[in-house]
């Protein structure tokens, strides 16, 4: 795979994939644990049987940020891909889970065709609402991810 499929198969089918799956609290727990050196170990696992493979990026291509909402109930990861270089590369992931690490959100901001960014809600392993363009500050980006976070926690909350 070339250096494009390997990033969209990690962005649109591993990451979902795994977030909506039984494995989802250890895949977390692994980014919380392992920071930036997962997505390597994830391209390293990927290619394992390419001999010789190096991996086209390094930890300091990856910025990872955990985050507390509230009063440490609810949590962020804020995962800033490497510079995208393609039309729907991701620029950012954000995580959002409880501290049970369960109910678990996936959401992504990706570069369209024109530069532009677009944040996503990923509704399940393969499907995702596209909100559109957003031309907004890093910081509100990260509290419109919070705000669609909370909003899904509280309506998914036991009653």
């Amino acid at each position: 795979m070339t250096k494009q499929e390997q990033r969209w198969y990690l962005e649109y089918v591993l990451l979902p994939e795994s977030m909506f799956s039984e494995q989802a609290s250890e895949i977390v727990q692994g980014i919380l644990v392992t920071h930036q050196q997962f997505f390597i170990n994830v391209y390293n696992n990927m290619n394992a049987d390419v001999t010789g493979y190096v991996c086209p990026y390094t930890v300091k291509d990856f910025d990872i940020d955990a985050m507390l909402l509230g009063t440490d109930i609810l949590g962020m990861i804020r995962i800033t891909m490497p510079p995208a270089e393609n039309p729907g590369e991701f620029v950012r992931i954000y995580i959002g889970h409880d501290n049970r690490l369960q109910r678990i959100r996936l959401y992504s901001v990706k570069i369209d065709e024109d530069g532009d960014r677009c944040f996503m809600t990923w509704v399940d392993d393969s499907h995702y609402k596209n909100h559109g363009k957003i031309f907004v500050s890093e910081a509100e980006e990260n509290q419109a991810a919070f705000d669609f976070y909370v909003q899904y926690w509280l309506s998914t909350e036991k009653k």
